[in-house]
Parts: structure tokens; C-alpha cells; sequence
């Protein structure tokens, strides 16, 4: 007869000792026999699987590395165990990597973390995800991986970490108001943005006279001859009047011409008020990825 189950039993009854065995019921056993290892697993994997392998509830582990190995952790759901530790499970809910995502990441892509501890990204809510933090002030003991990559990188001139008291804490610099630009070493694009973390810009700026084009004014101004006239002393007298003096005619030039006139006049115009240059811009969070 067939297997059935996990447990193979003989067709025949058990033989019992001093009493003739047959030659029919030592073959029958020995062809079900046959016939149960045909239809069972071969060790090396000979013959290959032809229904589902149903598994316990502990799942398998490896005979040389006991510790690894998939489970069952709970209704619906499998977990992935490595050395003791789940490093992932999945569920209709959705696959969570739950193993140490820190400086080495659990996840990786061509042997590098899908996300680097570092990582810079828009966000849209007002609390930060798991593992990602808004810039301020952190302890350096609960970021060890953000921690130990912003000090490399504080000694060769970033400015975007600091390391807050100088022993047990390290900040994350803002992003409030600032739009992220590339560092320009040479500093021929943006200036002062020369190293990671530099700012630059304004929101206004004033109009002065450099900034306006060249204009070389052209025409004159110039003013007539003046003259002016009287009449010479013609006599000492008159003949018909008493004593008086008559005048002649004459004249006397002050002047071919003037110099230029000149005036002073009063401000035209606006108030010197710097203008702005801000573009127009819609304001969200900035996170960093700390990887714990």
C-alpha cells in the first residue's frame, strides 16, 4: 500500500518468529517497499519535487549552518534568519527588512547600500521616517554611522556638520530657505560655494550705478552776445532849455559770449530700495539619512 502521510507501513502483517513466511507476502512488502522510495525525495535532489513540500513550523535551517534558515514566525507571515536574528520577513502586508541597516547596510545593490548613510531628500511631512533625521542637534552615541562619516568628513572642510559640544554631540546644518546648489571648488559659478555645506545668495539686491549701461550725454548749452547802449554827450547844453544835457548816440559790448550756465536741481525718482531677486519656490523638509 502506499505512504501515507510521513509514515510508511508495511502491507503485511508483522512475520512472527518459528511460523512460515511466504514468498507472496515477502514480496509484496519488499515491491511496496520498492515502490515508497520511488516516490519519495532523493537526497541529492534526483527526480526533483512533483507537489508543494509542506514544512513545519520551524521551517529548515542548513546541517552546516544551523543558525540560518527560513521559519514560519507567525499566521501568514516568513521569516529570514541569519545567525539567530531575523534579517527580514514577509507578510500580505509587504516584505520589512528588520536586520541592522547602519554603516554596512542590510540591503545593497552591486555591494553598496541602497540608500547611503548621508543621503540627502525632499520631504513633505513633519515628522522624519525611521532611520532619517531633520538637521538640529544629535547625540553622537545614538548616530554612531552618521556620526563616524560626518567626522571624516568635518576634518576636510565640511561645513554642513558640526561637532556641536565637541564630545558627545554633532549637528546637522539647515536647509531653511536655502535651495541645494553643486560645490563650485574654483568658485567661477556661485561664489563662497567652494566645500559641502557652504551657503550663498541673497533674497534682494540694490541697484547702483555699475549696474547700469554706459551713457556718454551729448549737446550744449550756450548764451548770446550782450550788449548795451546810450547816448554820448552831444553839447554842454541846450539851446532852448536851461543847462540839461542831451545824449548822443553810442554803444559799449560787454562780451561775445557767456560761460555755460550751471544749475543745481533736486532728487527725481524712487527711494534706492533694493529689489528682489528670490524665484518663486514652493518650501519643503530636508532629511538626512542617519541609517540606524
Amino acid at each position: 500500500m502506499p505512504r501515507v502521510g510521513p509514515n510508511y507501513t508495511l502491507p503485511q502483517p508483522p512475520f512472527q518468529p518459528q511460523t512460515p513466511i511466504t514468498s507472496a507476502a515477502m514480496n509484496s512488502d519488499l515491491s511496496d517497499i520498492a515502490d515508497a522510495l520511488t516516490a519519495s525525495l532523493a537526497r541529492n535532489g534526483a527526480g526533483g519535487m512533483t507537489a508543494v513540500l509542506p514544512l513545519s513550523n520551524d521551517g529548515f535551517t542548513f546541517q552546516n549552518d544551523p543558525d540560518t534558515g527560513i521559519s514560519r514566525s507567525a499566521a501568514n507571515t516568513m521569516s529570514f534568519e541569519c545567525g539567530n536574528t531575523e534579517v527580514a520577513s514577509m507578510s500580505p502586508a509587504g516584505m520589512a527588512v528588520t536586520g541592522d541597516l547602519s554603516a554596512t547596510g542590510a540591503v545593497k545593490q552591486n555591494g553598496s547600500p541602497l540608500i547611503p548613510v548621508g543621503s540627502l531628500m525632499l520631504w513633505t511631512l513633519s515628522s522624519a521616517p525611521a532611520g532619517w533625521l531633520f538637521p538640529g542637534t544629535y547625540n553622537r552615541a545614538d548616530h554612531p554611522a552618521l556620526w563616524a562619516a560626518a567626522n571624516a568628513d568635518i576634518a576636510l572642510g565640511n561645513t554642513f556638520y558640526g561637532a556641536g559640544n565637541g564630545t558627545t554631540t554633532f549637528t546637522i546644518g539647515t536647509m531653511d530657505g536655502y535651495a541645494p546648489v553643486g560645490v563650485d571648488a574654483a568658485g567661477a559659478t556661485l561664489p563662497n560655494v567652494t566645500h559641502i555645506g557652504a551657503t550663498t545668495g541673497s533674497k534682494t539686491a540694490a541697484l547702483v550705478t555699475s549696474n547700469l549701461p554706459p551713457y556718454t550725454p551729448a549737446g550744449s548749452i550756450s548764451n548770446g552776445a550782450i550788449s548795451i547802449s546810450h547816448n554820448a554827450a552831444a553839447a554842454n547844453g541846450s539851446t532852448t532849455g536851461g543847462g540839461g544835457y542831451s545824449c548822443g548816440g553810442g554803444t559799449a559790448s560787454i562780451g561775445a559770449s557767456q560761460a555755460a550756465s550751471t544749475f543745481t536741481g533736486t532728487a527725481q525718482g524712487g527711494t534706492s530700495t533694493p529689489f528682489s531677486i528670490a524665484q518663486p519656490s514652493r518650501a519643503f523638509k530636508f532629511i538626512v539619512y542617519a541609517g540606524d
